[in-house]
């Protein structure tokens, strides 16, 4: 930027010519010698990097938090069937969102 701004002075002042002006530019130097070593041609990701999501609904949380009337309800209905707290909350969760419209 510092080249830039004085090639806008210089213009300024000397009344040149946009096509005579030459802004300094340091030249591109090309050192190979140790790009094979440093860069071998075979690079495969790391197994790492890669990172897959399952599509499963099975592995997603509900919403739903229980709280403490949820869980005395929670005891009364495993009187009569096995329900564990996630099945529960995933239930509630797709009732509140199921009748949200109505």
């Amino acid at each position: 930027e510092h080249h830039l701004q004085r090639a806008i002075s210089a213009q300024q002042v000397f009344r040149e010519k946009k096509e005579s002006m030459v802004i300094p530019v340091p030249e591109a130097e090309s050192n190979i010698t140790y790009y094979d070593r440093l860069y071998k041609g075979e690079f495969r990701i790391p197994k790492q990097l890669i990172h897959i999501q399952p599509l499963g609904l099975d592995n997603e949380l509900p919403d739903y938090d229980m709280d403490s009337e949820d869980e005395t309800l929670l005891n009364r209905l495993n009187r009569k069937m096995e329900l564990k707290p996630v099945q529960f909350e995933t239930m509630m969760d797709r009732l509140e969102k199921a009748s949200t419209n109505q």
